[in-house]
């Protein structure tokens, strides 16, 4: 009996010491990612002072001194719900729909100087016609637009200007196309 424990041991010993060494590797790894991961702290810059601001992970528009005019402003409706039109206050001046379009429900929501406002529709026309339509209407605003990942059998288009948002998702349901529209806007100053 003697014997067979004493065989099992090379491989007992090489199972401890995998185990140590994967725990050695992890600690390693873990106590590195933290430095690594640890914010800089600011510094002056020599400059009277002043404090180098940390930088964001995407620039925002004044920070790279892009100069945007708010597509709405002040002041802005209360929140409020619609169902079979579009709700009361709904930034028509900017996301008007196309002709012949259903509403299914709308939306907005505000708070302080932000709006979300949003709409599901349904449309005879083709998924290119409601993106096509969306385009001539948002592009002399301003706005450019990309194409979004979406999920399949959908297609989406995201718009955007400065802090103001607009989403264009579509889905062709047998005779209609579905779409919605969830738009985020800052209110510039009335």
């Amino acid at each position: 009996m003697k014997r067979v424990r004493w065989q099992r041991l090379p491989y007992i010993l090489t199972g401890v010491l995998v185990l140590l060494a994967v725990a050695a590797i992890g600690i390693f790894l873990a106590l590195d990612n933290t430095a690594q991961t640890t914010a800089p702290t600011p510094t002056p810059t020599g400059l009277g002072g002043s404090v180098i601001p940390q930088p964001t992970a995407t620039p925002t528009a004044p920070q790279l001194g892009i100069e945007t005019t708010p597509l709405i402003t002040g002041p802005l409706p209360e929140s409020a719900t619609a169902v079979g039109e579009l709700v009361a206050g709904f930034p028509t001046s900017i996301i008007s729909l196309p002709t012949g379009a259903e509403v299914v429900s709308s939306a907005i929501a505000t708070e302080g100087d932000r709006m979300q406002a949003t709409v599901v529709a349904t449309s005879t026309a083709s998924q290119d016609e409601v993106h096509r339509y969306f385009e001539r209407v948002l592009t002399p605003l301003g706005l450019r637009g990309a194409e979004t990942p979406a999920a399949p059998g959908t297609t989406a288009t995201t718009w955007s200007s400065g802090t103001d948002s607009i989403v264009v998702a579509t889905t062709a349901d047998e005779d209609v196309t579905r779409f919605s529209v969830f738009a985020l806007f800052t209110a510039g100053k009335s």
